[in-house]
């Protein structure tokens, strides 16, 4: 259950999301994935919202992508129910805190 007081390292204000961004990040080809997406976006876009496009990639790229790998590598259901079970808002959150990090992101891989 989310509780927006409470604020995870990540951002995250829930458990399954901090985990999965955590894992998301420290997992090469997740991070792989992730990169992918934001360089889709370094580019200026004519999209109209390249923002909320961005969020929907992140959704279909990395999303499921890194919650099938987590419940791989941690098959046990109990250690994988927090991921299985993220509810829709908890997946748009994910989604949102990498959109968030897009700036810094830039920042860090020398994008002006």
């Amino acid at each position: 259950m989310k509780n927006d007081s409470t604020f995870y390292e990540t951002g995250a204000t829930s458990h399954a999301v901090n985990d999965l961004i955590l894992f998301a990040d420290n997992t090469r080809e997740l991070a792989a994935a992730r990169d992918t997406v934001y360089r889709h976006y370094v580019q200026p876009n004519k999209l109209i919202n390249p923002l909320k496009a961005m969020k929907a990639e992140f959704i279909n790229v990395l999303l499921y992508r890194a919650m099938n790998k987590y419940m791989d590598e941690f098959p046990e259901h109990e250690d994988h129910k927090h991921i299985e079970e993220m509810s829709i808002a908890e997946q748009e959150e994910f989604a949102q805190l990498y959109v968030n990090k897009f700036e810094s992101w830039k920042n860090d891989h020398d994008y002006k």
